[in-house]
């Protein structure tokens, strides 16, 4: 089957067209991903670069040559620009219009423009290279776990490959004048393969921001608004995936329980805005001295649960005792009245109970109540509780 050029070229446009003005509805449906606006401007423009492009022998050729060529130039920058944004990084203007421009002024050189060999290797390299900066920025932003990122970025590393063969290839498939060019297979053959690039990545664009979109929702589900600490959902359903894995591999762990003495004191004295900001300020503090491993979470209300991977009885309280300290010495203000505030914490090990986070939870309440008993603002370990009676 012999695909014909001009027919695949018209289908392109429209192909293109479409997918560029689906992203752009996307983007209007969820604004938050901007990134989706560049890709469907991006290639909306890019349909109208090859329309230009294809309009050869009845529009002026610095119309079909020097317009045409910059315009598609420049939808390849407004896509490198559009994964830029995606990956939360600045939009350099200048690498955005480096390619046309540079077409525009080497168009402007009568040698080059009457010369197809040096128009071809100008045009691939300026494709090859916003396509390979696009694949680079994918897979700079690897670190988070995207599954449409790697095979997004083998497509337009495979484009940028394509796209950079046409100058090698030209004497081979037929002739390296522009009168034959167009009747060579390796033309359609890239043009075949520059709407299916279009479309995959098309694909692969929307299925790699609905994954962004979907984690981030995920995140904001296991996240309590207020502190931005694990809530208790996410804290059960993690806390319970990391005491198996530690339980199969044999090794030890530790849980805190803690838990704000006299919080309803502060509230009443001095308003519910001066709890919220006690109850930040120690999120904030346990996330910067508790262990990076730790599993941190608010549990409800003041009360907070950690669960310390690898941690016996000693590292826990250790790792308790930075916290209680810190957390006492620091000085709250409300409406010019300074006040402090402490911490309770209970510990349990998997010594004590072994690896199930229900019974470390209620060991650990066990603890933080003799804790509580006996003066608050202090570190009670499960072997320091006294037992309690049988009814």
């Amino acid at each position: 089957m012999r695909l014909d050029l001009a027919t695949l070229s018209v289908v392109t446009v429209f192909v293109t067209m479409l997918v560029g003005s689906l992203l752009v509805f996307s983007w209007f449906q969820n604004r938050s991903v901007a990134a989706l606006k560049w890709w469907g401007c991006s290639m909306i423009v890019a349909a109208l670069g090859v329309f230009l492009m294809i309009g050869r022998g009845v529009l002026p050729g610095w119309v079909t040559i020097g317009l045409g060529n910059a315009v598609v130039f420049a939808a390849f920058g407004l896509s490198w620009a559009g994964f830029r944004i995606f990956e939360r990084r600045a939009v350099l203007v200048v690498v955005v219009v480096a390619g046309p421009l540079l077409w525009l002024a080497a168009c402007g050189i009568p040698a080059f423009y009457k010369s197809f060999e040096l128009r071809v290797l100008l045009a691939s390299l300026i494709s090859g290279s916003y396509a390979l900066a696009s694949a680079f920025e994918l897979w700079r932003g690897r670190a988070e776990k995207l599954g449409s990122r790697y095979p997004l970025a083998v497509i337009f590393a495979g484009h940028a490959l394509m796209v950079l063969s046409r100058y090698p290839t030209l004497d081979h498939w037929g002739g390296a004048t522009e009168q034959t060019v167009f009747t060579a297979p390796w033309v359609t053959m890239h043009a075949f393969e520059a709407m299916v690039f279009t479309v995959a990545s098309s694909f692969l664009l929307l299925g790699m921001t609905k994954e962004r979109v979907e984690a981030e929702q995920r995140l904001i589900a296991a996240r309590d608004p207020l502190t931005g600490a694990r809530n208790r959902r996410a804290f059960m359903t993690e806390g319970r995936d990391l005491l198996d894995r530690l339980r199969r591999d044999g090794q030890p762990c530790s849980l805190q329980l803690l838990d704000l003495d006299h919080f309803k004191r502060i509230n009443d004295r001095h308003g519910h805005g001066a709890g919220d900001q006690v109850l930040r300020t120690f999120c904030a503090a346990a996330s910067r001295i508790l262990p990076g491993d730790a599993l941190f979470a608010r549990l409800g209300g003041e009360e907070f649960g950690c669960l310390l991977p690898l941690a016996d009885e000693a590292q826990a309280r250790e790792a308790a005792e930075a916290l209680r300290t810190a957390f006492a010495n620091y000085r709250f203000e409300a409406d010019g009245q300074p006040f402090g505030a402490t911490v309770s914490i209970g510990i349990a090990t998997s010594d004590d109970v072994g690896h199930i986070l229900d019974a470390l939870l209620a060991a650990a309440d066990l603890s933080l109540y003799s804790a509580k008993g006996s003066g608050r603002n202090r570190v009670v370990s499960l072997a320091e509780t006294p037992v309690p009676l049988a009814a």
